[in-house]
């Protein structure tokens, strides 16, 4: 009897007394400090067994987030929420879920025959070539409708100077001197050879207008 109550009693001293919550809380917090996240997990899942707590749940799946195990983290997650933890544990437990998501796998199975390509479309003659620019309508150029353009104004101005030039020589005023006379027919001369060649340079930019435009609509036919 009593070498019983001693064996009894040495197994009593023997045996640790189990951690605290708040032991294990801290002890932990010190493993996750010195990132032995492998640790961490060990402990919550050793204590999660001796008392079913929450929280052991959401250290332990927190750990296997820092590690990357994303698929053991969510199967401790779901346990979590299935266990009806409180609000902040499971607003928590949601947060931690979405830094660690898992894609998706899709059943493999044979594979699709790929579609026959389609034969490339032979282009005959009487079909436009894409590959080539379109001709510009003539009505559309902008050099031709330029040059002609500015060749009837240039035209218009010359020809006003020249008509101008000769009405004025040809109607002197009749109360100036010989010299006067000479000076005003200088300078109406003057104004008519530039009107001249005015004309001329503005029928030949309205001509070369006139031209490019008859081109271009050729081309375009």
């Amino acid at each position: 009897m009593g070498l019983l109550l001693i064996s009894i009693l040495a197994t009593v001293v023997s045996t640790p007394a189990p951690e605290s919550f708040e032991q294990i809380i801290t002890r932990a917090q010190q493993l996750w400090d010195a990132g032995d996240n492998a640790a961490v997990a060990e402990l919550f899942e050793r204590a999660h067994r001796d008392d079913p707590r929450p929280e052991y749940l959401f250290g332990h799946a927190r750990a296997e987030v820092a590690m990357g195990h994303c698929e053991r983290a969510h199967a401790l997650l779901d346990a979590l929420e299935a266990s009806q933890p409180p609000a902040a544990i499971l607003d928590a437990s949601r947060s931690v879920r979405e830094q660690c998501v898992v894609e998706p796998t899709e059943p493999v199975g044979p594979a699709e025959p790929a579609e026959p390509a389609e034969p490339p479309a032979t282009s005959t003659a009487l079909e436009p070539d894409a590959s080539k620019p379109r001709a510009r309508h003539w009505t559309r150029d902008p050099v031709g409708w330029s040059l002609a353009g500015s060749g009837l104004v240039v035209g218009a101005v010359g020809s006003g100077l020249w008509i101008g030039a000769a009405h004025e020589l040809a109607h002197p005023p009749p109360t100036i001197d010989e010299d006067a006379f000479s000076a005003h027919a200088r300078r109406w001369q003057g104004v008519g050879r530039a009107g001249v060649a005015a004309t001329s340079v503005g029928i030949t930019l309205a001509l070369v207008g006139v031209i490019r435009l008859a081109v271009v609509a050729r081309r375009g036919r």
